[in-house]
């Protein structure tokens, strides 16, 4: 049991002494008071709960529970990724574990909104994972559903959301970096009815800034941070056999790749060199990454990675 002891001798200090003056002294006041009172509401409740015939304790809030996970393109769970929990002016940072899972617990928060701490923060907890080698076909990535799950991009130091309604163009395409092998007719079909565009992109995904999402107790919400991939076709970029320099046909189609490099400050460029079947493995392999190097002098401010 609750004893009133304390309580009355904190108010008889309170006679003896008399009321604080000044800004500070009026607030410690104030607190004194509050737990003042918070100490009689107290003792009256226990002093209440031990009379005959009463069982139940006093009820405290109840506290609720939000969550969200966060994996890669893959559905991979991703750990160490911070997160903004905002609710009124309160603002809570929380990590994902293991599982890729962030909590939050609040008392007086009906909903919140949740958010990544920075842009910079959230690429330094992805670097480990994309620049992990991998196989993965663009058709198998996660794709955004409605109130369940978000595709965010990074691009050009922007967080990006893809739109649910976005038809994927490239679904049909293998992402780079795959090893699966594309349909020879299909690619020649293909080249034949792109020869008046020397550069597509193939990505129509549809994107728009990304903010935060809606959170309510209970709900299973996914982030799936993804890399924001672009791939081109590029026609008329030949060699002659056995040979690595760029031929003068060549220039229109690198032109037009300078400026969608150009365009993506903060990518990585990937340049994969090809050869025909005519040679050894060996000779060919040689001969595919001598043949990425005159392509990578055409972006000189950044370094490219040749493959």
């Amino acid at each position: 049991m609750l004893t009133s002891r304390p309580l009355m001798l904190l108010q008889a200090r309170v006679r003896i002494w008399g009321r604080p003056q000044g800004r500070e002294a009026s607030a410690s006041y104030a607190r004194f008071l509050a737990c003042s009172h918070a100490l009689a509401a107290a003792r009256v409740g226990a002093a209440k709960h031990n009379e005959p015939g009463l069982s139940e304790a006093p009820k405290w809030p109840e506290e609720k529970e939000f969550k969200v996970t966060v994996v890669d393109e893959m559905k991979n769970p991703v750990a160490g990724v911070w997160l903004y929990f905002r609710h009124g002016e309160a603002e809570n940072l929380a990590i994902t574990d293991g599982d890729g899972v962030a909590t939050y617990k609040s008392v007086d928060a009906e909903s919140v909104t949740v958010t990544f701490e920075s842009t910079d923060a959230l690429a330094q907890s992805m670097r480990p994972v994309w620049t992990t080698a991998s196989v993965s076909v663009r058709a198998a990535w996660v794709k955004p559903e409605e109130g369940k799950t978000t595709v965010v991009s990074l691009r050009n130091g922007k967080l990006e959301r893809m739109l649910p309604t976005a038809t994927d163009a490239s679904a049909a395409l293998p992402a780079l970096g795959t090893s699966t092998k594309p349909d020879l007719k299909s690619a020649v079909s293909g080249a034949k009815s792109a020869v008046a565009s020397t550069v597509s992109q193939t990505l129509a995904d549809k994107y728009e800034a990304f903010d935060s999402i809606p959170l309510k107790p209970g709900d299973q919400h996914q982030l799936s941070v993804q890399p924001h991939v672009t791939m081109v076709r590029l026609v008329g970029v030949n060699f002659d056999t056995d040979k690595s320099f760029l031929l003068p046909t060549a220039l229109p189609t690198m032109r037009r790749i300078k400026d969608l490099y150009d365009e993506h400050q903060r990518d990585t460029l990937v340049l994969v060199g090809h050869a025909d079947s005519k040679g050894g493995i060996a000779q060919n392999e040689a001969l595919s990454l001598e043949r990425s190097v005159p392509v990578s002098g055409w972006m000189p401010r950044r370094s490219a990675n040749k493959a």
